[in-house]
């Protein structure tokens, strides 16, 4: 399965914002990811149904 993720201003994006506090707190130069975190699944949820 191929994930595309796309620009998006941060201002519009929950999960962006969400991903970019995430970044703040890691050490590592470089991390791939292999799935998204249980956080994001979430937040891709709720905007799915509208919540955001």
């Amino acid at each position: 399965m191929i994930t595309l993720i796309r620009h998006t201003y941060l201002e519009n994006s929950v999960c962006a914002d969400h991903m970019a506090k995430e970044t703040v707190e890691i050490e590592e130069d470089f991390r791939e990811i292999y799935s998204p975190p249980f956080t994001i699944l979430m937040l891709l949820r709720h905007d799915l149904l509208g919540y955001c």
